[in-house]
C-alpha cells in the first residue's frame, strides 16, 4: 500500500519538466517562516523596475560594474585571488546592472 507521499511523487513524476520545476519552486516557498519576504522582495523589484523606467537610475554594462567593484577592492584589500580578478564567467553572467545617478 503506497503511501500518501509516494502516491504525490509519482503523480508529481507525470508533470512536465516546467510544471515540476513549477511545484518544487512552490513547495519550497512554503517552507519559509516568513511569509512577508516573497512580499518584500516583489515590492522591491516593482520599485527598482519604476527608478529604472523613471530615469532614478541608469544602466551600466555589468562587465563594467564589476571592474568598478574589483577597483575598489583592490584599494581596499591586498589580496585578491587572480582567477576572481581575471573572471570572464563572472563579467558574462549579468548584462547590466542598475546605478543611482549621482545628481
Amino acid at each position: 500500500m503506497q503511501t500518501q507521499l509516494e502516491t504525490l511523487e509519482a503523480e508529481a513524476l507525470k508533470l512536465t519538466p516546467s510544471e515540476r520545476a513549477m511545484l518544487a519552486e512552490h513547495l519550497i516557498a512554503s517552507l519559509d517562516e516568513d511569509s512577508n519576504i516573497e512580499e518584500a522582495w516583489a515590492a522591491e523589484t516593482t520599485r527598482r523596475i519604476a527608478e529604472i523606467e523613471n530615469g532614478a537610475v541608469q544602466l551600466i554594462p555589468a562587465a563594467t560594474a564589476i571592474a568598478n567593484a574589483r577597483n575598489t577592492l583592490k584599494r581596499k584589500l591586498t589580496f585578491i585571488p587572480q582567477w576572481l580578478m581575471n573572471s570572464t564567467k563572472l563579467q558574462n553572467s549579468m548584462q547590466t546592472v542598475p546605478i543611482k545617478h549621482s545628481d
